[in-house]
């Protein structure tokens, strides 16, 4: 459950990384949190239910060819999810994968020409995906890595995108919360000063 750090190989490809330790606030009540929760037992508590080569993020080191990352994404999505899916639709970057398999695989293209209209739709739909990207790298740090090492990288895919979950949860309880004030004030609407003083009107 833990996760377990990488021997470095070259310790001179690490030298401009800055680690952890001084990057973060130790004085930070999170921080101090983390030295008071007793790891051993939440591991021993989840680690039953726990796989190894489940649910863990995919960090690709370096700079691979979009192309042929994409049988290891399916191959994730396949450990992830509990059905696989139909079709797969990617950019124009993905041309020449190496993903050969039974899920139809649908290239981003200029024009439509003979794709069906609800191939086509979805095909726009997968630009969606950007905005979310764009948001990981400028809000929550994951446009530039300062962590060492390969943990460090997928320490900080992991936590960017925990960062960005939370957010959207906040956000989530923001409106939650403003729902049930308005809810209450529905239900029970303040005394007006009429009925909290009716003697001062004699």
């Amino acid at each position: 459950m833990k996760p377990t750090p990488s021997p470095i190989d070259d310790p001179q490809l690490d030298l401009f990384r800055s680690e952890l330790a001084s990057i973060i606030d130790l004085n930070h009540p999170m921080a101090k949190l983390a030295h008071v929760v007793d790891w051993e037992a939440l591991d021993k508590f989840f680690g039953e239910s726990y796989c190894e080569d489940n649910g863990r993020a995919a960090i690709l080191h370096g700079n691979p060819y979009d192309g042929h990352t994409l049988s290891g994404a399916i191959e994730q999505i396949a450990r992830l999810a509990p059905k696989l899916p139909d079709y797969v639709f990617v950019d124009r970057g993905y041309r020449g994968h190496d993903y050969e398999g039974d899920i139809e695989v649908h290239v981003d293209k200029v024009r439509r020409g003979r794709t069906k209209k609800s191939l086509w739709k979805w095909m726009k739909r997968r630009a969606a995906v950007e905005p979310s990207i764009g948001h990981l790298k400028t809000e929550h740090r994951m446009d530039r890595n300062r962590l060492k090492g390969q943990l460090g990288d997928q320490l900080n895919a992991i936590l960017s995108a925990a960062g960005m979950n939370f957010s959207k949860l906040l956000r989530w309880l923001e409106d939650f919360f403003l729902f049930l004030r308005c809810l209450t004030l529905a239900m029970f609407p303040p005394m007006s000063d009429q009925h909290l003083a009716p003697e001062n009107q004699k």
